[in-house]
């Protein structure tokens, strides 16, 4: 391949990640895109800057940042590629001074989220809402603006102290719980549902949904200016995914006995061995029709939570025919 068959050089926010690998070392490339990686070190900060100034020509982003940025009327459309899939039993943690003991103990309790419209958030709250709790009942504490700028959070919704952190909070009782991602836990620390897999594999068995963590956004103008941009940039998302689960299934069957991860296994790669165990197929499925109903799932939620204000329909917020 030869430079001057490149037609396009695109400015890209993608975080490293072993399904994205090949895109990013040069193992799966376009001979009319070209993807010019910024490097950064939180890619959750590529999403503000992506919707509120249109920074990047390709961009990671949280699948409910896309759906607020959508009810804003902002210029970018997301390609059926949804990156970093799991689960969010685990996400839920409490002080144990607080006299939380179950779910329904949150009612009443002060809980911090990083914001209102982070998908974390939003999926913990439907685990959470599924399990009996009243979300009204809570006291929320934000520590981030919404990605959005226009977007208001909710009345049930304050700000943290200036200079404060979730985990610092709820370590010091200041929180009497917390749903995020990243949370510390320690004596004083502990997860809300100690043993998640279970009761994942059993949520998964009676709802169907699979939650979806980020997708991948590009600008309008680039997608109206190229219309075959959408197919391609799906196409190589999916080449290095595949690439990557191949390789990963081969490691997994080298391991004796199959019980226990292959050496050298990271504990994110056995979870995702273990998804695809769960889901008996790939454990990040590209598509509209093989996410819908995880979609269709997200989308009510964020209706449900104030996040957007009207019903989106999954095939409108894609590139349609990607392939």
């Amino acid at each position: 391949m030869t430079s001057s068959l490149v037609e396009l050089h695109l400015k890209t926010a993608l975080a490293t990640a072993p399904y994205t690998r090949a895109l990013k070392d040069g193992a799966v490339t376009s001979d009319r895109v070209t993807l010019d990686f910024v490097e950064i070190s939180r890619i959750q900060d590529a999403f503000p800057r992506m919707v509120r100034e249109q920074t990047y020509d390709v961009s990671q982003m949280s699948p409910t940042t896309y759906l607020v940025a959508r009810s804003f009327n902002k210029p970018v459309t997301a390609i059926p590629v949804f990156l970093n899939r799991h689960f969010h039993h685990d996400v839920v943690a409490y002080n144990v001074s607080s006299g939380i003991r179950t779910p329904k103990d949150l009612e009443g309790k002060r809980v911090g989220i990083g914001s209102w419209t982070i998908t974390t958030g939003v999926w913990g709250r439907v685990m959470l809402q599924d399990l009996g709790v009243d979300l009204e009942a809570i006291n929320y504490v934000s520590f981030e603006d919404p990605h959005v700028a226009e977007y208001r959070e909710p009345a049930i919704v304050t700000r943290a102290p200036a200079g404060k952190t979730l985990n610092g909070m709820l370590a010091t009782g200041e929180l009497d719980a917390a749903i995020a991602a990243g949370i510390q836990e320690s004596e004083q620390v502990k997860r809300l549902i100690p043993d998640t897999r279970s009761v994942e594999e059993a949520w998964y068995r009676r709802t169907g949904i699979y939650p979806i963590v980020h997708t991948v956004v590009v600008k309008d103008a680039l997608l109206q200016a190229h219309p075959w941009l959408g197919g391609e940039l799906f196409r190589m998302f999916t080449e290095a995914k595949d690439r990557y689960l191949d390789a990963l299934c081969k490691r997994a069957a080298s391991a004796s006995g199959g019980a226990a991860p292959a050496e050298g296994m990271s504990s994110d790669e056995e979870r995702i061995l273990w998804q695809s165990r769960v889901l008996n197929g790939d454990p990040l499925p590209y598509g509209v029709d093989p996410n819908r109903r995880s979609l269709e799932a997200l989308i009510g939620a964020c209706l449900d939570q104030r996040i957007i204000p009207t019903r989106l329909v999954p095939d409108h917020l894609f590139v349609s025919s990607p392939l």
